[in-house]
């Protein structure tokens, strides 16, 4: 404590003056012979008037940060809540002077998230020693706070410690649990456990990592009391899934919570993971939902439950994710008598569809994919054939086409998030001049090669007899608050070049130079103000955050206005 802070306190629980607080320092200094210093002559002041200023000048503690409100600009912070998980000490060998290091870790869960806490050499007795254990309430005071490999960390300093939670701050502390609802879940939890109802059981897959290395995964989707997860069962555990069947109840111990490819929560089981068969089954309802009809859908309806007749079967296709899964994903025309939507199903359900039949869809939920609506099952809904009839169908009213401005979606793109469906507006300020067009297979879309005897090559349906050109090309929008790197393809790219990919290969041939149907637009384009969806994704390549493109539309004024009221309204 600084002089300073001392003289004031001792102005206000002293009658004595500054002058006189200073005058008598300099009489103690002198007596003992410049021995001790002017706070140390005025801690002596403070005794002589039986105060103790240790105790009246005891340093206020810092506030308790919140772990969804940890920034990596605050270095210092204190936290309180539940261990969730013990991680074993480990040790190591230092490159600098070889000597032996221990370090130990547990995860931290607040009423707001969770964060790993890490225990460095001496201070990992207290996870070898079992001085604290899963379930334990726990301050944390002066962690320090750092950026690891999977996200930020608290790490235990000198100046750090751990402590039982003061009396004023336990309801900070949640509550203990042994079981986490389906509907409690986020993204990045860790060490938790779920239990439910196997409503869907896939097949073995085996892959192979970038290191050569074969693993394998197989996929469940589990139920309980509040909603449906996918989970994903790696390496040997995976094997272990065989002595469970569809209707088993189950316990999952130690798994963690993470965002998959298309942003949706999902569940993973690692070597650590506990399943077992429930000892006691709990009561689990069937999927409900909220009533919609087909016309009421619009951009972000959840939980929908809604009764249709299938019309037609669009299309199936296959698709194998980043973990190696493989996907069968099946379009459907489906109706009532307020309009239509394409429904999308995967894997098994896609079995259970029938054209002309009427089903059921409890807990249904409304995507957007390549500037259309669509209604999902999404293996995390039920669906089933209903008694019903619905003669009168409305397949005037396309439902998919209502994407629509929304000011819940649009953001900045200074606050874009990964995975998370966002509308941008801004201007087009740079074009990246290639060829805008490839060969593609009119089924899946990927690209082909042609073969000697003049069929194309395509690398996920075969040999076909006609490919046809598709349109592809990328731009940087920038909108004051930062720039991005935007992709548009198929119509989304032909809307805004304003050709079409035939119109784009004539001018090629015509003019003998693949990058000029962009070269003759550019000047439209730059200055171009936009707005856009879709969902932005991080390219691992350059560890930037681009955005595919699904719907562009030139700015309105009138709507960007209505836009702008509500907003402030």
């Amino acid at each position: 404590m600084n002089l300073e802070n001392v003289i004031d306190k001792l102005i206000k629980i002293t009658d004595l003056s500054r002058k006189e607080i200073m005058e008598k320092i300099e009489v103690i200094k002198k007596d003992l012979a410049g021995l001790v210093t002017d706070e140390g002559a005025a801690y002596l002041i403070a005794k002589e008037k039986g105060i103790d200023l240790k105790k009246e000048l005891k340093p206020r503690r810092r506030p308790i940060t919140k772990i969804k409100d940890l920034n990596p600009k605050k270095t210092l912070v204190n936290l309180i809540g539940r261990i969730t998980k013990i991680f074993d000490v480990n040790t190591f060998t230092r490159k600098k002077d070889g000597s032996e290091g221990r370090v130990g870790s547990f995860i931290l869960e607040d009423k707001t998230g969770q964060v790993r806490i890490v225990l460095w050499d001496n201070q990992t007795e207290v996870i070898e020693t079992h001085q604290i254990e899963n379930g334990d309430p726990i301050y944390i005071e002066n962690g320090n706070l750092r950026t690891g490999r999977n996200g930020l960390e608290i790490h235990i300093s000198r100046r750090g410690k751990l402590d039982e939670p003061p009396e004023s701050l336990k309801e900070m502390v949640p509550e203990k649990r042994d079981i986490y609802y389906i509907n409690d879940l986020k993204d990045g939890l860790r060490g938790i456990n779920i239990h439910g109802i196997i409503n869907w059981k896939g097949e073995i897959n085996e892959f192979k990592r970038d290191t050569g290395e074969t693993n394998q995964v197989i996929s469940i989707i589990i139920r309980d009391e509040t909603g449906s997860i996918r989970c994903s069962i790696w390496g040997e555990k995976a094997d272990r899934m065989e002595r469970f069947e569809v209707g088993d109840q189950i316990k999952m111990e130690d798994v963690a919570v993470r965002n998959n490819d298309i942003g949706d929560l999902q569940v993973h089981a690692n070597i650590n993971t506990a399943i077992n068969k429930l000892e006691k089954p709990i009561s689990i309802q069937k999927a409900v939902g909220v009533d919609f009809k087909i016309g009421e859908l619009t951009h972000g309806s959840k939980r929908i439950k809604t009764k249709f007749k299938v019309i037609k079967k669009e299309s199936i296709r296959e698709v194998t994710s980043k973990s190696g899964e493989d996907y069968r994903i099946g379009d459907f025309l489906v109706a009532d008598e307020t309009g239509c939507i394409t429904l999308t199903a995967w894997n098994e359900d896609i079995e259970k569809i029938e054209v002309g039949k009427v089903y059921e869809l409890a807990n249904g939920y409304i995507n957007e994919f390549r500037g259309s609506l669509s209604l999902n099952i999404g293996k995390y809904g039920d669906l089933e054939e209903s008694s019903e009839k619905i003669e009168d169908t409305n397949l005037e009213n396309d439902v998919s086409n209502n994407i629509g401005q929304s000011p819940d979606l649009r953001q900045f793109i200074m606050h874009i998030k990964e995975n998370k469906y966002t509308q941008l507006r801004g201007s087009i300020v740079k074009i990246y001049e290639k060829i805008p067009i490839y060969e593609s297979c009119p089924e899946c879309m990927k690209k082909v090669t042609e073969n000697e005897d003049g069929t194309w090559q395509c690398p996920k349906c075969g040999k076909i007899d006609k490919k046809e050109d598709r349109m592809i090309f990328s731009f940087v929008l920038d909108d004051g608050t930062d720039n991005i790197r935007v992709t548009v393809a198929g119509d989304v790219a032909e809307k805004l070049m304003d050709i079409t990919a035939k119109e784009a290969r004539k001018i090629i041939e015509k003019e003998m130079y693949g990058k000029a149907p962009l070269e003759m637009k550019e000047p439209e384009l730059l200055g171009k103000e936009i707005s856009l969806t879709g969902t932005p994704k991080m390219n691992d390549f350059t560890e930037k955050i681009e955005i595919f493109a699904s719907n562009i539309d030139e700015i309105n004024p009138l709507e960007e206005s209505k836009l702008i009221i509500d907003q402030i309204e």
